[in-house]
């Protein structure tokens, strides 16, 4: 999983035994809500090393920040085909709207 390479643990990793789902839940979209935030701030290769929120700048730009959402999105949604059936995991909380929603709030 080339986007999350460094958090892949994290992210993968089983909810602890002695840890309710409901708080796992509400912990893992706290931190996954970090993470929407931080990334927006974020230089990005694809993005020429500008933030989705530099690269808005311009019709353009704002369209590169929505397809590469779109590749995090199919990236997020290919790992989680890979999944045991039901594991509890951090990256079953992801939400690829949230990174949508923070681009189409800024304004041109």
């Amino acid at each position: 999983m080339l986007f999350f390479k460094d958090t892949e643990d994290n992210i993968l990793g089983e909810k602890p035994e002695n840890v309710s789902v409901e708080e796992f839940k509400e912990a893992a979209i706290k931190e996954w809500n970090i993470f929407y935030d931080i990334w927006f701030q974020q230089g990005e290769a694809s993005l020429g090393y500008k933030s989705p929120a530099e690269a808005l700048m311009n019709e353009s730009g704002k369209q590169r920040a929505l397809d590469l959402i779109d590749g995090i999105e199919n990236e997020i949604l290919r790992t989680k085909k890979f999944l045991h059936g039901d594991v509890e995991n951090k990256i079953k909380y992801f939400n690829a709207d949230e990174l949508r929603k923070r681009v189409n709030i800024k304004v041109l």
